[in-house]
């Protein structure tokens, strides 16, 4: 029934999935858009309506007041306009221009810098007040990168795959407001990607979850059944089944959408295409071989058992080389001492490699089930070093120290689970001991393999990388400036420039920018200079002389890339461009230009770049955190990042290697020796518990995911006896302690980690507010002191103009942004200018800053602001003159949010590694230290179940006296009582079984006494009467006497026996040819057949021959009678060899026993026959329990009984 509703969701699922693919759902998204807007609208004009806010619009603090007060959705952008000036802003991320317009033409939706936004007006009734809400509908970013992303506003899965259309066509919809009025058209985007819903892939998973445990329900009763075949192709065929459906039909939807399924995460030419496909491969062969443990061992024909090692490390293998390939083919970070480069795609990659090890786990339990041969620990070492030459074959595997740690770790994981068997069986008390040991030898292999393949991804890739920067010129920018040669050379606006450039109209610079080199401003500072035909500036003073220009062409490091361009490497920038063109008409020289392009310099600190630039991938985002320095001959040209490189290349390495490796105090560094060039790339020393960390977090994940494993039944207990939900259950006081005190320290260490992280976080904010007030107080004492000492030369104008000289100059060494607001909270310098030509953020200042400075007054301002996903600190701090405020500077501060990502990874580093050695010290604390507090209770304990009803049982001696010694005094107290009770009662029961025995053998004998008795009478009348046929009479008479003679003989033998069982004498013996004897003893008997089937090897035990005879005599016999006279007879005997014991099993197909007589059966004098004694079979059990074993039996009325032996093998 499961099975058929997990394939009937999976069906729903599909259908639904399908229809949604092929299907637009453009009217679903109107819906949705206009659900969403209709209830923003509502907020909205419920503000900008409300009389009081435009009575008191003029007053910025009140209108605040109120708007803060019904300004539900923060969203909403509002404003407010008194005689057509903006008086009040809720954001400063966007502000409306030409508001008249909007006014007049009542215009309901505006495209507006880099959003669309649809209008909500209201106008006082003198029409002096405007008041205009913003509602943000779709966000269309010149750049998308991290912070911003293109789409509409409302985080909504469904709608990525729409955009909004200026144009209404029959593949457009219409949106309307709440009141009809039309805002906009959707349509499909022509790139629309395929999205999900969420709810079809929770059902998907519920559905595979169904079929799967019905299934392995199936499969497991078909194992118990031993119809083997039958389960194996049925796991097959799910399991090939479920692969061709994710992974060559796409059929779910996660398939279709989800990075996992693409090969952009992750690729192999070996094991899969994608990470998802790789998941869902692991999961089914981990889901197969979790069925192992309900095949049964001594089913399994081969005769070397250790040939199944063979298994086992064919997945070690395997396993380890998914590892390798998951971190060397993946773009997923495993930088474990930098959590924030973690994501869920390294979680999804540990749960494959736990996936992996349950398959190791699953084959190792169940071979060592077998009893393998001495020598299996050879097998071992062959298998492994097969598979090492395998891996160096394919390439896995390239260094010998580590291929041999892998054969090393394997021997010894086998050789654990060899000691696990014969040492941790016998002792259970330590076995949650060896779990915790088994755990930490996965996580360590884990983390070694981890360490070792990342540290080998690493070196690749920083090779790449700095090859890359040997060569580092953009082959597309000098694709544009080849192609622009021949356009400016032959340029008639630029001749007339040279012919006369003081009448002539052109501006070269803004000229050869804007319709030349456009595409190259982002990137390049943009210089010209003009001469004549001499070398003369055209105009003016140039900045440049025109021998130095000329002269940069024949300069060493300077290569042509076409007949007008240079590429040239330089100290300063690293590199530039250099165009030389002599402008030349009817073959009359005009002059010279010169076009120079140097690379715009962002600044380290900043993160406007980011904002401003592409999304980085996940290569070029792994060197953010990276140093590096090209050096020309020994001479630096270009170095970019935190680390200060010498001017002279110094390093103290040698030159015959193309690599090499310099370990400096903060900072290692691999430099690349190529030709002239010599490039150092260099990274901050990691912390010295980073590859400590990798070790402690795989222990946690390992810990948790067996958990998992365990509560849901998948792990084939991995924790023994001492599973999860047995040791939860604590139903023992020990597991109550251990419960306690781990629950305790757990409690206690997240109670801790959560107070440290909240104060680590505090501390840091304070730390970064301190620095950013340090540097603002600097920044303001040099802007005081250029205002000082200019004010003579520019008067009122000073502030204006050391602003504009001075911003980038005081930008770069204070390495901080700087951004002035004029009194009216607008821009009026930036020292990034950029940020606000895109419409990133608004001219005006920040709402809350506005407020606090400029309304309120106060000297200082700090608090966090937004731009589209980035957070960042910003400080603000009036600029003042004899108590005149000048103009507001605010310093945003970026580096924060990446600084405080780093630090706090490497504090969770170093948390995370007390923190699991305090777990596993308080784990191993909690077991020791409980059962030291419960061995008192548990000798107490042992003693009472070793006590035996009369027999002699020996007092505890205690020598402390607690509340222990209490409780031992009165249990060697009670000791005396029960020793009397025992010898009263023991009197008692002898009598009684005296009088029982004495009743029952009466019984027997007088049976066979009255006919005996009657007989003699006869006997005496025959004789008396003198009868003729005497001596025949005599004859008979004599015959029958003997007859119940022999029949009292035998019944006081059979009492004589139970009374007094010989103790017999025990040695080995073979059970194979006892068997065979009884079962001759039988063969003759009729319509009976007998088969007995026994294991090769030889089946010893200890015990008595003679006595183990009688038992199976007994049994066999038994059986033979149970079968009716009209039915042909079967007795089937086995002998199953299991690890420590034999199970003998006798089946009959007799006419059974009863439900009422079963609980009798092994009771002295208790017979389901019409004839016998009833001791056979209790004599036989005693037999069995004297040689420590066990027997017990089934039986099914008219149709079978089959009675089960188990005794121990001999040691």
């Amino acid at each position: 029934m499961a099975a058929l509703s997990g394939v009937l969701l999976l069906l729903i699922c599909f259908l639904v999935d399908t229809v949604q693919t092929y299907s637009p759902g453009i009217q679903r998204a109107k819906n949705i858009i206009e659900r969403k807007l209709h209830k923003t609208e509502t907020t909205a004009e419920k503000i900008i309506n409300d009389s009081n806010l435009i009575k008191v619009s003029a007053d910025y603090t009140a209108a605040k007041e109120i708007i803060d007060e019904l300004k539900e959705d923060k969203n909403i952008q509002l404003y407010i306009y008194n005689d057509d000036l903006l008086t009040y802003w809720s954001t400063n991320s966007f502000i409306p221009e030409n508001i008249d317009k909007l006014s007049e033409h009542e215009i309901h939706f505006l495209k507006e810098g880099n959003g669309f936004y649809e209008v909500i007006h209201n106008e006082s009734k003198d029409g002096k007040v405007n008041l205009y809400a913003l509602v943000p509908v779709y966000f269309q970013f010149a750049t998308s990168n991290k912070y911003l992303s293109n789409g509409f506003v409302w985080n909504h899965p469904f709608l990525k795959r729409f955009i909004i259309s200026n144009k209404e066509t029959n593949k457009t919809t219409a949106v309307v407001n709440k009141h009809g009025n039309y805002l906009f058209s959707i349509r499909i985007s022509d790139n629309a990607p395929v999205v999900y819903n969420p709810y079809i892939v929770l059902l998907e998973i519920l559905g595979l979850i169904l079929l799967f445990w019905s299934m392995y329900q199936i499969i497991k009763q078909l194992l118990y059944r031993k119809k083997y075949l039958v389960a194996f192709f049925l796991v097959f065929f799910i399991a090939l089944l479920i692969d061709i459906l994710f992974n060559q039909f796409k059929l779910f939807s996660l398939t279709k959408t989800s990075l996992l399924f693409s090969s952009n995460l992750y690729a192999s030419a070996y094991l899969s295409d994608t990470l998802g496909t790789l998941l869902i491969r692991t999961f089914l062969v981990a889901w197969s071989l979790s069925l192992i443990r309900f095949i049964d061992t001594d089913s399994v024909s081969v005769k070397n058992k250790n040939w199944l090692l063979l298994l086992p490390v064919f997945i070690y293998f395997v396993l380890v080389f998914i590892i390798q390939s998951v971190i060397q083919n993946s773009v997923i970070s495993f930088n474990f001492y930098l959590v924030n480069t973690l994501d869920k795609y390294t979680l999804i990659s540990l749960v494959i490699f736990g996936l992996g090890f349950s398959c190791l786990l699953f084959l190792m339990k169940w071979i060592f089930e077998h009893t393998l041969e001495r020598n299996f620990f050879f097998y071992v070492l062959i298998f492994g070093a097969f598979g090492l030459s395998i891996g160096f074959i394919i390439g896995a595997f390239t260094d010998v120290l580590y291929a041999l740690f892998l054969l090393l770790w394997l021997f010894t994981f086998v050789l654990f689970f060899y000691y696990e068997k014969s040492i941790f069986q016998s002792n259970k008390k330590y076995k949650f001991l060896s779990n915790l040991i088994l755990l930490s030898f996965i996580a360590f292999l884990t983390s070694v393999i981890i360490i070792y393949n990342t540290g080998q991804k690493d070196i690749e890739k920083r090779k790449y990388r700095m090859e890359e920067l040997v060569s580092e010129r953009d082959i597309g920018e000098e694709y544009t400036l080849t192609e622009t040669e021949k356009l400016i050379l032959q340029d008639n606006f630029i001749k007339s420039y040279f012919k006369n450039p003081y009448l002539s109209t052109v501006d070269v610079d803004k000229r050869i920018s804007a319709k030349y080199f456009k595409p190259l401003l982002r990137r390049y500072d943009i210089t010209t200079y003009t001469f004549d035909k001499d070398g003369m500036p055209l105009i003016g003073i140039a900045k440049k002389e025109f021998n130095k220009l000329n002269n940069i062409r024949f300069y060493k490091r300077a290569k042509s890339i076409s007949s007008q361009f240079y590429y040239l490497s330089i100290k300063e920038n690293g590199e530039k461009y250099l165009g030389y063109f002599p402008m030349v008409e009817d073959s009359i020289n005009l002059g010279y230009l010169f076009v120079e392009f140097v690379p715009k310099i962002f600044s380290s600190y900043s993160a406007y770049p980011e904002l401003l630039l592409k999304q980085k991938n996940y290569y070029d985002e792994e060197f953010d955190n990276f140093s590096y320095a090209i050096y020309d001959n020994k001479y630096l040209v270009k170095q970019k990042g935190d680390y200060e490189f010498q001017v002279d290349f110094n390093f103290p390495v040698k030159k015959n290697k193309v690599f090499s490796f310099y370990k400096s105090n903060d900072y290692n560094h691999m430099i690349y020796f190529s030709k002239d060039k010599q490039v150092v790339l260099s990274e901050k020393n990691r912390p010295a518990l980073s590859t400590l960390s990798v070790f402690s977090y795989m222990v946690i994940f390992f810990l948790l995911f067996f958990i998992l494993m365990d509560l849901v039944g998948f792990s084939n207990r991995f924790w023994g006896e001492d599973s999860v939900r047995n040791f939860l259950k604590g139903n023992t006081l020990q597991k109550q302690i251990q419960n306690s005190m781990i629950a305790l320290v757990l409690f206690s260490l997240a109670i801790i980690g959560l107070v440290t992280m909240a104060y680590f976080q505090y501390q840091y904010n304070i730390y970064h507010n301190s620095r950013l007030l340090k540097k603002v107080n600097s920044v303001m004492k040099n802007v005081a002191q250029y205002y000082i000492e200019d004010y003579p030369v520019f008067g009122p104008n000073t502030f204006d103009k050391v602003i504009q000289q001075k911003i980038k100059v005081l930008s770069s060494i204070h390495a901080l942004d700087i951004n002035v607001y004029n009194t009216k909270g607008e821009l009026q310098h930036s020292s990034q200018p950029e940020i606000f030509k895109r419409n990133l953020v608004s001219t005006r200042m920040d709402a809350d800053a506005y407020f606090n400075l400029i309304i309120k007054g106060k000297s200082k301002y700090v608090h966090d602001e937004k731009i589209g996903k980035l957070t960042y600190l910003s400080a603000y701090q009036p600029f003042r003159s004899n108590g005149k405020v000048l103009g507001y500077f605010n310093f945003p501060y970026y580096g924060k949010q990446k600084s405080f990502q780093e630090d706090i990874s490497y504090f969770l580093v170093a948390l995370v590694n007390v923190y699991v050695l305090f777990l596993i010290a308080a784990a191993l604390l909690a077991v020791f230290l409980s059962r030291s507090i419960t061995n008192s209770l548990t000798l107490i304990s042992d003693n009472i179940k070793g006590v035996q009803f009369g027999k002699t049982n020996v007092p505890i001696s205690w020598k402390n006296d607690d509340e222990i010694g209490l409780l031992v005094k009165q249990y060697n107290l009670m000791l005396g009582e029960l020793e009397k009770s025992a010898d009263l009662l023991a009197k008692s029961e002898r009598e009684g079984a005296w009088r029982e025995m004495a009743k029952q053998v009466a019984h027997e004998i007088k049976n066979p006494l009255t006919p005996m008795k009657l007989s003699i009478q006869h006997l005496q009348r025959a004789l008396k009467d003198n009868s003729p046929d005497i001596k025949e009479l005599t004859e008979n008479i004599s015959r029958r006497m003997i007859e119940q003679i022999d029949n009292l003989s035998g019944i006081a033998t059979a009492f004589s026996d139970f009374a007094k069982m010989p103790q017999g004498e025990f040695r080995k013996i073979d059970i194979e040819p006892i068997l065979l004897s009884t079962v001759e003893l039988f063969r003759e008997s009729d319509n009976v057949e007998i088969n007995l089937s026994y294991p090769e090897n030889e089946c010893i035990v200890l015990g008595d021959k003679d006595q183990l005879m009688r038992v199976f005599t007994n049994i066999i016999k038994n059986s033979t009678q149970a079968i009716p006279e009209n039915k042909q007879g079967i007795i089937d005997i086995i002998v199953n060899d299991k690890s420590t014991y034999f199970l003998i099993t006798i089946k009959d197909n007799g006419v059974g026993i009863p439900e009422e007589k079963r609980a009798h059966i092994f009771e002295p004098n208790f017979t389901t026959k019409s004839s016998g004694t009833g001791l056979g079979l209790a004599i036989s059990k005693n037999i069995i329990e004297r040689m420590n074993g066990k027997i017990w039996f089934d039986s099914v009325v008219n149709e079978y009984s089959e009675f089960y032996i188990q005794l121990p093998k001999s040691t």
